[in-house]
């Protein structure tokens, strides 16, 4: 199903509005590791006037309802912007890390190992991995991925191809299963009880994947 969200909205939204999807994805990060947990929170209690004051690159601002509900048409809008805004951030963080010096096999491994590191937080653990494909649906949740993480994916193994690091072969197929295997390395991440132990157990086993997909195999 596609949710009636409108994330285009997103980049026009005001700085009380981006405070007030700050404040409720720290709540969301609060709530009990459950598929329920953006579910059962209730947007009139974040922001009560204890919590309505945050402050945000040291800028003080009012967090309301109302400028929420200006933008965004639901609570499941609302979602949509967290999880893009989530997407849009890691994207940046990719794009930050990449050397175009580097060849791309090099900077693929380091955004995947950069969206691991990421999974230690958790608002990231909440929204894009547990509550995402729960909460908006698995083809709403899969169409962010596909518009977001999926392209550098994808740009990473054609250069790879190209360069000779990877074998010649169709790109796309190839790209939502290393996608596929990137979340499900999240999601142990997230699950775990001791997630800084299992961030370096995923990502060893997801190394080994890696290398697996190397020409010359020796090492990543």
């Amino acid at each position: 199903m596609i949710i009636a969200a409108t994330p285009c909205r997103l980049f026009s939204i005001t700085s009380r509005s981006r405070a007030s999807l700050l404040s409720i994805s720290q709540a969301c990060s609060r709530s009990p590791p459950t598929p329920s947990g953006f579910s059962a929170l209730r947007l009139d209690a974040v922001m009560k006037p204890s919590s309505d004051m945050l402050v945000l690159k040291t800028t003080v601002l009012m967090v309301c309802l109302g400028a929420l509900y200006h933008h965004f048409e639901s609570k499941l809008a609302i979602f949509d912007a967290l999880l893009i805004e989530l997407e849009q951030e890691f994207i940046a963080t990719v794009r930050r890390i990449a050397s175009p010096d580097a060849p791309a096999w090099t900077n693929l491994v380091a955004g995947c190992h950069a969206f691991l590191d990421s999974c230690l937080r958790p608002d990231v653990q909440r929204l894009a991995l547990i509550d995402g494909p729960a909460v908006l649906g698995p083809a709403r949740w899969r169409e962010i991925e596909d518009q977001y993480a999926l392209v550098p994916v994808l740009n990473g193994l054609t250069g790879s191809m190209r360069e000779g690091t990877v074998a010649p072969r169709p790109p796309a197929p190839l790209a939502r299963m290393l996608l596929a295997a990137i979340n499900e390395a999240g999601l142990i991440i997230a699950q775990s009880p001791r997630p800084r132990e299992a961030r370096q157990e995923a990502g060893d086993a997801f190394d080994a994947l890696l290398h697996g997909l190397r020409r010359t195999p020796e090492g990543v």
